[in-house]
Parts: C-alpha cells; structure tokens; sequence
C-alpha cells in the first residue's frame, strides 16, 4: 500500500491547496483541507492506478523533511496520504 505526503497550504484568498511532490503534477485547490485531502487521494489513485496498468514502477516516498525546505516560513501543512 503506497502512501506519499501531501503538502496543503493555504492561499492569500483563503482557499487550500495540496500536492504530492512525490507524484509530479498532482495538484488540488479547495475551500478546505478535507476537500483537499479527498480530491488529492482520488487523484493519487487514479495516477497509480494508470501506473499499474502501463507496468511502470511507483515511485519513491521521499522524507518529508525534503518537502518542507522553504516552507516553513509559510503556513503548510504535511498530511501522509494512504493510497488504497
């Protein structure tokens, strides 16, 4: 079972944002982190499910300390994504 950190952080508009660096192109916009989550896993899933499919491998989770370099200056937070 795969499972990738997401990062969400919140706009200057107030609505959230979220990515899974570790799945390039991934990306999800909401009114809330819960909307974010759920568009972000649907996603996720979908993409390894096309992953499957063509027979290619998964990709490496990587630390999340590597996603948080620069960050932490601005109000994000991690959330680890259990792909099922």
């Amino acid at each position: 079972m795969p499972c990738y950190y997401s990062i969400i952080e919140r706009d200057g508009d107030g609505r959230f944002v979220g990515q899974i660096p570790d799945l390039p192109g991934l990306s999800a916009a909401g009114l809330t982190e819960d909307e974010v989550i759920k568009q972000l896993s649907q996603i996720a899933r979908q993409r390894l499910h096309e992953m499957i499919m063509m027979a290619l491998p998964f990709p490496e989770p990587s630390p999340i300390d590597e996603h948080l370099d620069g960050k932490k200056e601005r109000c994000c937070r991690p959330v680890l994504l259990i792909i099922e």
